[in-house]
């Protein structure tokens, strides 16, 4: 039984939160179909619903009954029931986070739980309230096709929903909380744009007519060659793909590898991740909206337009496949031949071997010695920024600095960081300006130090060195090159700690 303003009554609240909106598909419009299992929803057959939270002194009944949700057709605004202990309990936590307290196991879960009930309960009663009020929403969506005149679907004919935490999102991968950076001076090139014999990524015009099936990837039907794909290759739309995202995924497929190697001498093909843990490390808040997954859905579908070249240029990879969601368990799955391949090719390069019988040298858990072949110093975070030119060269500043050795001042030009840095170097070449690539520059580089010291553990693993201080009086002269000194070196030597 509803009272006048659609709220149910026999339950107390005590609170509402501030209204939001969650975008539901109409159900009667079809969506496009991109390949089999893949699909897309038209912008135009969605429609935004409105939410308030109403906050209650007892625990709504999820999956019990629908009387935890109620629909006031005067404001056509939805109200969904949440308890105001737990409420108040994330709250508590959230805050004991923020303030950079480390949260127990239990904790974390609680949090995770309130996440998932705030993610999807508002989405679940936005579409049984779809359903059971179409014709009187129908108005407000873009191109909605008419209902049938069957009966109208009852909101408890819906299926019931079994509402997640991470650990019953069934086998997943974690999403780590540091980027790693390829410091092996064969592979360094392996996550970037830049031609390499070894390994590179190649953008392509379009990925039309291309298909990868039983680890072949074919074009127009045939096995695809180099030579074949040539005319496909370019540089000229590397600003449509989120490359430090690229790395969160490289991280995850790596960690995931180095946890299984010594188990069953595996990798995975497939990777799910727990969504709510990626937003976590990404740095995003915990009010993970529906268009936050769909954000990056869209960007893992945009790297299907770029190929992973290994070998000389001779073996061709997709290096990202997204393979679907599920909402009800907030993962996304996804696959990359082209960084599996990378991972397990750059494990074998970084085996130790006896330099007389070379054969691999062995820890006393049986498992290889390896040489250093990464740097887990910048935070995952770091993949969040908007200036991506910045996160580049954080990520080549990095990696100088971990590949200079003991006893050795790490230094780099300006130059080379340019010549590495694709984004940077095409930006600069499409600017006809002298003063707008300066300005490129200056944006690039001083947003770079700030990361530096900010995104990254460099200051805790090199407390001696001397790194950018944006404070300083001389720092723009000694830090930020103009296109008529970019052969300027930058140097971070070890200061006396005396």
């Amino acid at each position: 039984m509803k009272d006048g303003d659609g709220k149910k009554k026999g339950i107390h609240i005590v609170g509402h939160s501030k209204p939001f909106s969650i975008q539901v598909q109409d159900p009667k419009a079809e969506v496009i179909v991109l390949s089999p299992g893949l699909y897309e929803v038209p912008q135009s057959s969605l429609m935004d619903i409105n939410i308030i939270f109403d906050f209650t002194d007892e625990v709504p009944p999820y999956g019990i009954s629908d009387e935890w949700w109620s629909f006031n057709e005067e404001t056509k605004t939805v109200h969904v029931f949440m308890s105001e202990e737990m409420r108040k309990r994330y709250v508590e936590l959230m805050d004991k986070r923020m303030a950079g307290a480390e949260l127990t196991r239990d904790e974390e879960i609680e949090i995770e739980d309130a996440e998932v009930i705030m993610q999807t309960v508002p989405r679940t009663a936005a579409e049984k309230t779809l359903m059971k009020y179409y014709e009187l929403l129908k108005q407000n969506i873009g191109t909605a096709a008419e209902p049938e005149q069957d009966e109208q679907k009852k909101p408890e004919e819906s299926p019931k929903k079994e509402y997640r935490t991470m650990a019953k999102a069934g086998d997943i991968s974690e999403v780590p909380s540091k980027m790693p950076i390829i410091t092996n001076q064969m592979y360094k090139n392996a996550i970037t744009y830049n031609d390499d014999e070894t390994a590179y990524i190649q953008p392509l015009k379009s990925a039309d007519n291309l298909v990868f099936e039983n680890d072949t990837l074919f074009f127009e039907g045939l096995p695809a060659s180099a030579a074949q794909l040539k005319h496909l290759y370019t540089k000229d739309n590397i600003e449509d793909f989120d490359l430090p995202l690229l790395r969160v995924f490289y991280a995850t497929i790596l960690n995931r590898y180095m946890k299984t190697i010594s188990e069953d001498n595996t990798i995975e093909e497939v990777i799910t991740i727990y969504y709510p843990q990626l937003a976590r490390q990404l740095g995003k808040s915990s009010n993970i909206s529906r268009a936050d997954v769909e954000s990056t859905i869209n960007a893992i579908l945009s790297f299907r337009n770029i190929l992973g070249i290994t070998e000389r240029g001779q073996n061709i990879l997709p290096v990202l496949v997204y393979l679907g969601e599920d909402r009800e368990k907030n993962t996304i799955s996804f696959a990359s031949p082209y960084m599996t391949k990378v991972i397990k090719d750059l494990y074998k390069a970084s085996i130790r071997k006896n330099k007389k019988t070379g054969k691999a040298l062995l820890k006393k858990d049986g498992t290889p010695l390896l040489e250093a072949s990464y740097t887990y110093l910048p935070d995952m975070s770091l993949a969040k920024e908007q200036n991506k030119k910045a996160v580049e060269i954080v990520c080549i500043v990095v990696a100088t600095i971990e590949s200079a050795g003991n006893g050795n001042t790490p230094h780099i030009s300006a130059r080379t960081i340019v010549e590495r840095n694709q984004l940077l170097k095409r930006s600069l070449q499409n600017s006809n300006n002298p003063s707008n690539k300066n300005k490129l520059l200056d944006r690039a580089f001083s947003k770079a130090w700030e990361l530096l010291v900010t995104k990254t553990d460099i200051k805790d693993k090199y407390p001696n060195m001397i790194l950018p201080d944006p404070k300083a009086s001389d720092f723009k002269a000694k830090w930020v090159p103009t296109m008529g000194n970019l052969d300027m070196v930058f140097e971070f030597p070890s200061k006396d700690p005396s």
